[in-house]
């Protein structure tokens, strides 16, 4: 499911995962991307709703 859940959030950013080749049942996911808090905000708020979007696909693929 690790390929599936990676091409969900691909678009996202670097997704990164805490021990990837540990054989276990929960995991840490992180999705970095780098945003400029100086400008305007309206792509960062763009990606954070893009996010949870994705998030909830991940979520039915698990479910």
């Amino acid at each position: 499911m690790r390929d599936s859940v990676e091409w969900i959030l691909a678009n996202l950013g670097e997704v990164m995962w805490d021990e990837p080749e540990a054989d276990k049942k929960n995991r840490h996911l992180w999705v970095r991307r780098g945003v400029d808090f100086s400008g305007d905000m309206t792509e960062a708020y763009r990606w954070m709703t893009d996010g949870l979007l994705a998030r909830r696909n991940v979520y039915e693929l698990l479910g």
